[in-house]
């Protein structure tokens, strides 16, 4: 897990420290935050959806309310979700820069959970791949958790409540 995620590091370090460590490393000729301002400016057109994620969007809005919970900046998130084409598809999104604490802090579940229209814990249900962040983050918040395993990852001590390999698995879930 990255150190934003972990809140070793802030946003504004963060933004700027990555590329401070690349121009170290390779001995570039440029400044770190013209390299983080561009960067960020062209993160959000860099959107590739999952395999079925469009119909299993569809499938979830028929049966529950959808939130987006996600580490991240703002702005860049926002804009990445409006041109995936998937904006439509959920009913809010919550950022971890908005909230000023990321994923796994419970605070950041609290936040997203304010969010919902008529959140209850016994009904929420976290689907994530990062497992420290979303299905730790998740356990601890008390939700139940789905592990997006595309990686087919083995867990030492797995605490997920279900596990899925694609999208398509949560039809059956």
């Amino acid at each position: 897990m990255g150190s934003f995620d972990c809140g070793k590091v802030d946003k504004d370090t963060l933004k700027v420290k990555r590329f401070d460590l690349l121009i170290k490393k390779f001995n570039l000729k440029a400044s770190a935050e013209d390299l983080s301002d561009s960067y960020l400016h062209a993160l959000p057109d860099a959107v590739v959806l999952l395999d079925h994620a469009i119909e299993v969007l569809k499938f979830l809005k028929e049966r529950a309310e959808i939130g987006i919970i996600t580490n991240g900046i703002e702005f860049v998130q926002h804009k990445r979700i409006e041109r995936s084409g998937i904006k439509e598809l959920v009913d809010f999104v919550c950022v971890s820069e908005a909230c000023g604490h990321a994923k796994p802090d419970i605070r950041f579940f609290e936040y997203a959970a304010r969010h919902a229209r008529d959140f209850k814990k016994e009904n929420a249900v976290i689907i994530g791949d990062r497992y420290e962040a979303d299905i730790v983050g998740g356990h601890r918040f008390g939700i139940d958790t789905c592990w997006f395993n595309h990686d087919e990852l083995t867990i030492e001590r797995p605490i997920h409540t279900y596990e899925i390999r694609s999208l398509k698995d949560l039809y059956t879930l």
